[in-house]
């Protein structure tokens, strides 16, 4: 018998969702009580990020413990490709708005808070880097923000800096982190 709390809702696969979440996070809820086997599975995104997962219900997000995977049957490191099976049907089109006065700032704009979440749009990186001609440089300063620009700017790079820090400073419910990231080989590292 187990003493774990039941899940006040039902659950299954087709509901968990990526969440972008920033490197402390369970730290945050552990040090707000959490017992230790109810926080959330996370794993390394990027730098400051993790993604978490969530169960995307009608009453709201619920995140995902180990247990629950457990009793859905899914493996620890299966998870994130039924999240991103699942992110797909729900996310709307990824747009790109320019920002600023000089426009070489992009930001992604996908409604439904999913923002974060394009980081781990892998073709989309590699379409946007293939179109830049080049490396880019990007920052999740905020759930509902993604900043981008090429990496051959510097003027952009310390425009989408500047911008990320404050959006980062203001945001003080969904704020991630202003680090900066680059799109290399085919995945995220910390810009240098």
């Amino acid at each position: 018998m187990s003493n774990q709390p039941e899940m006040p809702f039902p659950i299954n696969a087709s509901q968990i969702v990526p969440r972008i979440k920033p490197k402390d996070f369970n730290a945050g809820l552990s040090q707000s009580g959490m017992p230790a086997d109810q926080l959330p599975i996370t794993e390394p995104l990027v730098g400051n990020l993790v993604v978490s997962y969530a169960f995307d219900l009608p009453q709201g997000l619920l995140l995902v413990r180990q247990q629950d995977l457990v009793q859905l049957g899914i493996p620890a490191d299966g998870v994130r490709k039924v999240a991103l099976e699942n992110l797909k049907k729900q996310m709307p089109q990824i747009v790109v708005d320019p920002q600023g006065t000089d426009q070489e700032v992009l930001r992604i704009v996908t409604g439904g808070q999913w923002e974060a979440c394009t980081l781990l749009a892998n073709n989309f990186w590699k379409n946007v880097t293939e179109r830049a001609g080049g490396e880019i440089v990007a920052s999740a300063p905020s759930r509902d923000v993604v900043l981008y620009c090429s990496a051959q700017s510097p003027t952009a790079i310390a425009t989408l800096a500047a911008m990320a820090t404050e959006i980062k400073r203001n945001d003080t419910a969904h704020g991630l982190s202003d680090e900066l990231l680059v799109w290399r080989g085919g995945g995220w590292q910390v810009f240098r």
